[in-house]
């Protein structure tokens, strides 16, 4: 168990004790303890990080490029007198403070500065780490220069969900640290950079008059926004029809595509989609951003969810348009790509539906 970890559990530990474990712990429903539950639930999540890592040294060997580059970030905003020594302690102490790191040892292995423009590129030894330290982008150094931390520009968000997850692990702790972040948030969707990510959503079918505040009172119906980017014709700056969004937490997202996807607004179909899975099927189906979407006679409320989703699962398994066995056409990798997602999230489930049976026992 590392360090960050070890803090992890103490901090429930004590937690625990405030609360209702004060003193003998009694049987539970099945005839086990808390610790004994507790036990169960860290040896089932033992067995599916070790089959993860198998799933990623398959994805690192088949494409390193991209797996390299999952693993880098940039960090800027660094003091000119800066170090590449003071660079790295800084951010290892950041790492184990937060419990970003997931094993232990040092967990940045590469890290070259550009001191004349006051940023450097890092590597970490695993792409889960680099998404960790996300978390800590506006941590403070020398009590006052907020780094910034972020994906480098050739990152591939599609292919490094296959190498860990998209967004930093919930239990990272920054209370410990100095985190100032840049303005530009709250309700100012559009101002400063945002990274989009598997909990990023496009938002197709909207009507062509609509501005941002109208799909934003559309959306705000199933959910607090973090995020909105309406997507404007470069030469008319008139709307396009769709948006990108990302809701404040899973509920939001969970509601918008269940509820809103498919639902209809005057002529039109709100198509709802998770950003990364319709850029695979828009690349299966030879389609663009923005182009319309399948008619209300071709699947209505399911053209979301079923329409893409099945042509991109025939298309990863050469039964698209060309028919079985036809040759391999272009985008097939993307489509090979979704098709492992799909698996790798079905069984995924079964894993995680078995944890949840432990974890609702009583």
């Amino acid at each position: 168990m590392t360090d960050s970890a070890s803090q992890k559990k103490r901090r429930l530990d004590e937690e625990a004790q405030d609360g209702q474990l004060v003193g003998p712990q009694l049987p539970l429903a099945g005839g086990m303890t808390h610790s004994q539950r507790v036990e169960i639930l860290e040896q089932k999540l033992r067995h599916l990080r070790s089959w993860m890592q198998q799933l990623q040294r398959v994805m690192e060997g088949s494409n390193q490029m991209a797996a390299q580059n999952s693993r880098r970030l940039f960090v800027g905003g660094l003091p000119a007198d800066i170090t590449q020594e003071e660079l790295i302690q800084f951010l290892e102490d950041a790492i184990a403070r937060s419990g970003a790191g997931i094993m232990p040892g040092t967990a940045i292995s590469f890290c070259r500065i550009q001191p004349e423009k006051n940023f450097a590129f890092i590597e970490v030894r695993s792409a889960e780490e680099a998404t960790n330290m996300l978390a800590l982008d506006g941590v403070c150094m020398r009590g006052e220069v907020a780094l910034k931390i972020k994906r480098p520009s050739k990152f591939d968000a599609q292919t490094a969900l296959m190498l860990g997850p998209s967004v930093p692990d919930p239990t990272i702790d920054t209370h410990g640290l100095i985190v100032k972040k840049p303005p530009g948030g709250g309700d100012s969707f559009a101002q400063g950079r945002y990274e989009r990510n598997w909990n990023t959503l496009y938002v197709g079918g909207l009507p062509m008059e609509w501005g941002e505040q109208q799909v934003l009172d559309l959306l705000q119906q199933y959910g607090s926004i973090k995020y909105l980017k309406l997507m404007l014709d470069k030469d008319t700056n008139r709307p396009k029809g769709y948006a990108f969004a990302e809701f404040i937490d899973d509920a939001g997202t969970n509601e918008a595509l269940t509820k809103l996807n498919g639902q209809n607004v005057g002529p039109r179909f709100i198509t709802v989609n998770r950003l990364l899975e319709h850029k695979a099927q828009q690349q299966q189906m030879g389609m663009g951003m923005g182009q319309p979407q399948p008619p209300a006679g071709m699947g209505g409320p399911m053209a979301g969810n079923m329409g893409g989703r099945g042509m991109g699962m025939g298309a990863s398994m050469g039964m698209g348009q060309a028919g079985v066995g036809a040759p391999m056409q272009p985008g097939l990798g993307a489509g090979m790509g979704q098709g492992g997602a799909d698996m790798m999230g079905g069984q995924m489930g079964g894993q995680m539906g078995q944890m949840g049976q432990v974890a609702g026992m009583g």
